[in-house]
């Protein structure tokens, strides 16, 4: 983690808040490395069809589809 967390204030929350967009783009791309391994049958079984998959895919890394 950086130094300007121990400091407080707005610098802290900002260099927090960097540190969980890192966090939630490195989940979102192990999670799409993993979708892109999927077969037809395993995707099937966990309710995402090869359409919706695909879609997925090419999303840039740091983009997310709202729930909904």
């Amino acid at each position: 983690m950086c130094k300007c967390v121990d400091r407080g204030g707005w610098a802290a929350l900002l260099c927090r808040a960097g540190w969980h967009a890192l966090g939630r783009w490195r989940r979102w791309c192990y999670e799409r490395r993993l979708l892109a391994t999927m077969t037809e049958a395993e995707m099937k079984d966990v309710g995402i069809s090869l359409a919706d998959a695909r879609e997925e895919l090419r999303r840039p890394f740091w983009s997310r589809r709202p729930r909904g």
